[in-house]
């Protein structure tokens, strides 16, 4: 590890051969996963950058229930990067290295030693080998921990431009991932935010930023659509999940099941990080990070029981305190008995190993139950950039299904409806009710059905209006999955094979 009593040039060395081994660490565990297709999430995100870059406006034209900060990230890195799967993977890569980076240098600031604070960060790199997490998606889950990990770096901060920035930080976390805000807690135990002004330094960084990106949704108009979508839209969606949980015994069975597996992969670091936090050092410390990192992971953890879809990407958020927490234990290892500490850290690098090299089949079972649909994803791909192909200038895109990414890779307008993701329509009823109306005005030159029985059966009108105005096309490729019918709005050819 690296020696804590050496010269600057000595210690600049060691930090930047850390940093590069840290970084391959990082590429390694996700290159195999580069040029896996965008998921559901990761497609509605970028077609809505794609969308917003064209001049469509977020809540009226484009509707979703996450909050504008996450678009503006991706409408951001629309104009530096082509938003494909390798290279939103790479940034993916760059974001991970940003959050392993932030937890060395909050390590430092909790009063761990050198060793310990880099160890965090190696731990975090190294759990990024298990694909249990999805840690290769762009989900806002990940985009938000750098804005939440440098917020609470500079909380400790005792300049009061710091305190004013981390409350901006924070502010930006909340406006990527809005369950964030469970992690608010911890920044009341920072010493630096207990006196009256540094308090108020930080909440005017944090009110600044808010206003700053809310005040032009205002102004034109949108809030209302703002406010329907991030607050009572959320609600209805937070309520349904849980009807639906409490339902549908299969959907508990597979998250029992994804649970023994995260118990396998996550359960010895999670009872090693409470040991740690829980039992008293002999010795007396100065300042003890355990209230600190015990309410950040109880504050993170809670985040990922909000949504009853317990998604396995939500359990990203864990994985920062997590670390810190084991981190903080070798150094009290390293102090008294190093074996207390080791066996986590060798427990991380063996996960790490069997993963990465699936010895044994273990990274295709652990990556069997993440919760990421490779086969119909594939078909998206496929079939959005046969449409992109053979689309003409001026055609729209119709989607009676769930698949976000087909828009994405199509780069077609959405016709008839504001959001790529049909069930939305239960909550949007008056969108709902002028669907039919809008088909006939905006004639979308490609339809697609889904078979899914997550999607609400196809309504009469449509049906109708396919079979007097379309032609079914059939869609073949090697990944096709039979979920997916095309339609093309051309009722003078007989129906055809697109190869």
């Amino acid at each position: 590890m690296i020696p804590e009593k050496e010269g600057p040039h000595f210690q600049a060395a060691w930090n930047f051969l850390a940093i590069l081994i840290l970084g391959m660490v990082v590429y390694i565990s996700l290159q195999s996963r580069l040029l896996y297709p965008l998921g559901d999430n990761e497609g509605f995100y970028s077609y809505y950058a794609q969308q917003m870059a064209q001049g469509l406006q977020l809540y009226r034209d484009l509707w979703d229930h996450k909050p504008p900060g996450l678009f503006l990230q991706y409408f951001l890195l629309g104009k530096l990067i082509p938003m494909d799967e390798a290279h939103l993977r790479l940034y993916v890569c760059l974001v991970h290295i940003l959050n392993a980076l932030l937890l060395m240098g909050l390590g430092r600031k909790l009063g761990f030693t050198r060793p310990a604070a880099w160890g965090a960060a190696f731990l975090y790199a190294l759990f990024l080998f298990p694909t249990l997490l999805q840690p290769w998606s762009a989900e806002a889950d990940l985009l938000g921990l750098p804005f939440l990990l440098a917020a609470l770096l500079l909380a400790h901060s005792t300049r009061e431009a710091a305190l004013f920035f981390s409350g901006a930080l924070f502010a930006l976390a909340f406006l990527t991932k809005q369950s964030v805000v469970l992690v608010f807690p911890v920044f009341l135990t920072v010493r630096n935010l207990r006196s009256l002004r540094n308090a108020g330094l930080w909440a005017g960084g944090a009110l600044f930023t808010l206003f700053a990106v809310l005040i032009p949704i205002v102004l034109d108009g949108r809030f209302p659509d703002f406010w329907d979508a991030f607050a009572r839209f959320n609600h209805f969606y937070i309520t349904s999940s849980w009807d639906f949980f409490l339902r549908s015994q299969a959907y508990q069975s597979f998250e029992a099941h994804w649970l023994l597996y995260f118990n396998l992969v996550y359960g010895l670091p999670v009872l090693g990080m409470f040991l740690f936090l829980i039992f008293k050092p002999a010795a007396v410390e100065p300042r003890s990070p355990r209230l600190f990192l015990g309410l950040w992971f109880l504050g993170a953890l809670s985040s990922c029981f909000l949504s009853a879809y317990f998604f396995s990407y939500y359990f990203l958020a864990i994985l920062p305190p997590l670390c810190l927490a084991l981190a903080y234990g070798l150094q009290r290892g390293v102090k008294g008995k190093i074996w207390r500490s080791g066996i986590f850290f060798g427990w991380a690098l063996g996960v790490a190993l069997a993963s990465g090299l699936n010895l044994g089949g273990v990274g295709d079972k652990i990556f069997s139950v993440c919760q990421y649909a490779t086969a119909r994803l594939e078909t998206d791909r496929d079939l959005g950039l046969l449409l992109r192909q053979n689309a003409a200038p001026g055609d729209r895109l119709f989607c009676w299904a769930c698949e976000p990414s087909l828009y994405a890779y199509s780069r077609l307008p959405m016709a008839v409806v504001r959001s790529p993701v049909i069930n939305h329509l239960r909550y949007l009823t008056q969108d709902a009710e002028s669907a039919p109306d809008r088909f006939d005005r905006e004639t979308p030159q490609y339809c697609v059905l889904s078979h899914s029985s997550q999607v609400p059966p196809v309504p009469g009108w449509l049906l109708q209006d396919l079979d007097q105005n379309y032609m079914r096309v059939n869609f073949t490729s090697e990944t096709a999955t039979g979920d997916l019918e095309l339609y093309v709005a051309n009722k003078d050819k007989e129906e055809k094979e697109i190869p």
